[in-house]
């Protein structure tokens, strides 16, 4: 679902920052097969969820409040740092999107351009997953079968998130990310 999104938004990406994020990514994955095998899901999902909640929360707070700082990551070097926590997280639990999404918001690029470079990343690191799930062996009958099942909704709520998101204040569509973040979080401190 990120190709029509991608396409769409091509001339907000900043394809240097793809770039470096994608090569992280290509060392995260590995590492993602690697933790998924040896640590418990549950150890690595609820630390995840713990620090959405509380990172959402946060930015959540300091957006209500009027409070915003300066970019904290100005140097390049952390969009390799947060490509290869995406990859690993994309490979073991399909989170990729998670730490690119908060990394994005520290760097406080925009959000016509986060969604962009977002949707992009997405596209590229997909499936570098999908790549990394078949090869270790976690892809199933059941899971295409479960896939196939779900594709028909997601070619309805997508356009419906982007016309939203169109009609939305840059501001605001930034508080929903965050309460989003927090979301995710309880969900995955669930499980």
């Amino acid at each position: 679902m990120a190709l029509p999104a991608t396409i769409r938004e091509w001339h907000r990406i900043d394809f240097r920052a793809v770039r470096r994020l994608v090569t992280g990514s290509l060392i995260g994955v590995p590492l993602g097969i690697l933790l998924v095998k040896t640590l418990p899901a549950s150890v690595v999902l609820h630390g995840l969820g713990l620090f959405l909640i509380v990172y959402g929360g946060y930015s959540l707070w300091r957006s209500h409040s009027g409070r915003v700082g300066k970019p904290r990551l100005v140097a390049k070097g952390y969009d390799y740092l947060a490509g290869m926590v995406s990859g690993a997280l994309g490979s073991a639990y399909n989170s990729h999107g998670v730490p690119v999404a908060v990394y994005g918001m520290l760097k406080q690029w925009p959000a016509a351009h986060l969604r962009a470079i977002l949707q992009a990343h997405f596209l590229c690191v997909g499936v570098l997953v999908v790549i990394s799930h078949v090869a270790a062996g976690f892809w199933s009958l059941e899971a295409v079968k479960v896939l196939l099942m779900v594709i028909p909704g997601l070619v309805l709520t997508v356009p419906l998130g982007n016309w939203i998101v169109d009609r939305m204040a840059p501001a605001r569509a930034i508080k929903f990310v965050y309460g989003a973040l927090i979301i995710f979080g309880l969900l995955l401190m669930l499980k």
